[in-house]
């Protein structure tokens, strides 16, 4: 179920962009087109092939009232209508030479408008709202970029703070965010003797995983994680099979891992990519109750 207080903070976020919508409508646009008819002249010239039908089902604009816009800038020579060969009832529409030269115009000008209302603001501010926007758009329509790339030591201080909010939401003691500040301690001291991968969605970093040497060719896995917030988007498997391709790439015949037994993601990703538990302790040390500790081993075949 939705979250009212979401609710609440989506309409108000709505209210707020159409007031903003409404004070571009008056600054940037008028002379050559209407925010709505500029809306209507955009999908025209970004399509070969469009009808009055399409831009009303993509624009939600009424009919009636497209219908006579379109009337008006036809008579301005703006828009040309020809008859659709496969469809006698519809009209494939086009702009005009005319009409492809104000829409660029009136591109120029929104630009140009928009530079001015955004200069007082920070480069990283822009860079605030360019992630913000990336983020509400691809995330409402569910088309979410999602990357996988080889993280660093500038990376540590994210993976010390995604792995301790996490099992902190999953109820386990602050012992087990010390340990995962020790192992990315001994990392940082010998960062060549292993790997990081980071998840990220809308360029937003979410999820980690590593792989660090220990001893010679003695291969462990730490700090697999993945932000409650992205979960479901199949970012663990992705990290892991990273760091799988990894191993086969670069001839590693044997890597380990330790985790506990609750943790039912994680280790059903372990058993498809063909780890076994060799290993299982009890344990009170991580939370307030006992679980196993485990150790699951994967070896080349």
């Amino acid at each position: 179920m939705t979250n009212l207080h979401f609710i609440d903070k989506f309409r108000e976020f709505n209210r707020f962009y159409a007031n903003l919508l409404g004070k571009f409508d008056f600054k940037f646009y008028g002379e050559l087109f209407t925010i709505v008819e500029a809306n209507v002249v955009a999908e025209i010239y970004n399509n070969n092939r469009i009808s009055a039908k399409d831009i009303s089902d993509r624009l939600m604009i009424n009919k009636g009232q497209l219908s006579k816009m379109i009337n008006k800038l036809e008579k301005d020579d703006i828009v040309l209508r020809t008859e659709d060969k496969s469809d006698k009832r519809s009209f494939i529409l086009a702009l005009t030479s005319k009409g492809i030269q104000m829409y660029l115009q009136q591109i120029e000008t929104v630009r140009q408008g928009l530079k001015e209302e955004l200069h007082s603001y920070s480069d990283q501010e822009i860079q605030r709202l360019n992630t913000a926007m990336t983020i509400f758009k691809n995330t409402y329509e569910k088309k979410n970029e999602i990357d996988i790339d080889e993280g660093g030591i500038q990376d540590i201080g994210f993976i010390a703070d995604l792995n301790s909010r996490v099992y902190t939401e999953l109820g386990y003691d602050n012992v087990i965010q010390a340990h995962i500040l020790t192992t990315l301690l001994q990392y940082t001291k010998k960062p060549t003797h292993g790997k990081i991968w980071i998840a990220k969605v809308n360029n937003v970093p979410v999820g980690s995983i590593g792989l660090v040497e220990n001893e010679k060719n003695k291969w462990e896995i730490h700090w697999f994680a993945v932000d409650s917030k992205y979960q479901h988007l199949g970012l663990g498997k992705g990290l892991l099979d990273k760091l799988m391709e990894y191993l086969i790439e670069n001839g590693i015949q044997q890597v380990y891992l330790w985790t506990i037994n609750e943790l039912a993601q994680a280790r059903n990703l372990y058993v498809r990519s063909g780890f076994t538990l060799s290993e299982a302790t009890p344990t009170k040390k991580w939370k307030n109750k006992e679980v196993m500790d485990e150790k699951w081993v994967w070896n080349h075949n």
